[in-house]
């Protein structure tokens, strides 16, 4: 199997770019880039149709190209306590409420 090259994305061609979940659904575009304080990571800060904002750190973000591709349905730093979300019983990863399978290692939870 071939490496793929590394790829560099400018603040200019992210800014403005869709952003899907792992679902396939579109949850908005992406408004600006921010730091994360005491982290060597960058989050995307996403505004959705009805102007209301989260954040998805760089470090859950699957792919990027024509859109933005998330690694899971929980993608805001502001979540509350009563997600609907839980864990792979294989390897630990966030998993959102509806999932049949994990997003990280494949494991069928159904």
């Amino acid at each position: 199997m071939e490496k793929k090259a590394k790829q560099t994305l400018r603040k200019e061609k992210i800014i403005g770019m869709q952003v899907i979940d792992s679902s396939g659904y579109i949850r908005g575009k992406v408004k600006e880039l921010s730091l994360v304080v005491g982290e060597p990571d960058q989050a995307l800060v996403i505004e959705d149709e009805d102007g209301n904002e989260s954040e998805a750190p760089w470090s859950r973000i699957s792919a990027a190209g024509d859109v933005i591709l998330l690694k899971s349905e929980e993608y805001s730093a502001n979540k509350s306590s009563s997600s609907m979300s839980h864990r792979c019983p294989s390897c630990n990863s966030e998993i959102g409420g509806g999932a049949m399978f994990c997003t990280n290692c494949g494991t069928d939870l159904r």
